[in-house]
């Protein structure tokens, strides 16, 4: 999950769009259950913090 983020400026493809929207990890996690969420990666990185979100930053 990414925190602490600046504003910068986006070198796309032509045919490329992406839409930058803030959410809670709660709200994400509300998405995916209602089935919301269509992005693979997305819906992947959210599993992979659902499973260890309580062991991150810990050795």
């Amino acid at each position: 999950m990414a925190t602490d983020l600046t504003k910068g400026v986006q070198k796309l493809d032509d045919d490329e769009e992406i839409v930058i929207k803030p959410f809670t990890f709660r709200d994400l996690r509300v998405q995916l259950k209602a089935n919301n969420l269509k992005d693979g990666k997305t819906i992947a990185a959210l599993g992979y913090l659902m499973v260890f979100k309580p062991y991150l930053g810990k050795d």
